[in-house]
């Protein structure tokens, strides 16, 4: 979660910088920080409400991350998986 924290500082640099390379950058570590734990866990876990919600955030912050990372390089970003 830390490294998703860190995106808005990270596109505005980008932002700033001219050319297509940065926001590629950007897409590139968005892809490689989306936290592991999303693709190896079961997301919902009755037993543990606790860890659900926070897992759902943690999904859901990654979410919005790698919409606007993908529309920073002109791609929208699918409704479903």
């Amino acid at each position: 979660m830390r490294k998703l924290a860190e995106f808005p500082e990270i596109v505005a640099i980008a932002a700033e910088t001219p050319g297509p390379a940065p926001a590629h950058r950007v897409r590139r570590r968005a892809r490689r920080d989306v936290p592991p734990v999303l693709h190896v866990c079961r997301i919902v876990d009755a037993a543990e409400p606790e860890l659900t919600a926070a897992r759902l955030y943690a999904t859901d912050a990654s979410r919005l991350v790698l919409r606007l990372v993908l529309s920073l390089v002109g791609v929208s970003a699918p409704e479903r998986m």
